[in-house]
């Protein structure tokens, strides 16, 4: 049986891994060469950055994609104020980190 630091970690990771994916395939604005999508890729890196700050403590880690998911709403308005569109990845990252998030902070009171 997993617990919420296992849970949290396999969404934190499942997110990340799928934006990267998808931007680097086919692009998440318009097509993979566009300047914008690099955008999208700075948070998995915040949140890869944040964890090994955070020392993989669960406590931290909660800070680390917390901020992460701050960081895709902020993406997501900087690719709408540039005239994209592409808020379905920006409310499914949102979601996910702060799902990751809340899975840690259950792993950090434990």
């Amino acid at each position: 049986m997993t617990g919420p630091i296992e849970g949290g970690g396999a969404v934190a990771l499942g997110v990340g891994l799928v934006t990267l994916w998808a931007n680097a395939a086919v692009g998440i604005v318009g097509n993979e060469e566009n300047d914008l999508n690099m955008w999208f890729n700075a948070v998995p890196l915040l949140a890869l950055v944040g964890t090994i700050v955070a020392r993989f403590h669960a406590r931290g880690m909660a800070l680390a994609t917390t901020l992460a998911a701050i960081a895709q709403i902020i993406v997501g308005v900087i690719i709408q104020l540039s005239g994209d569109f592409a808020w379905v990845f920006t409310v499914t990252g949102t979601v996910g980190g702060l799902l990751s998030a809340w899975l840690f902070r259950q792993a950090a009171r434990a």
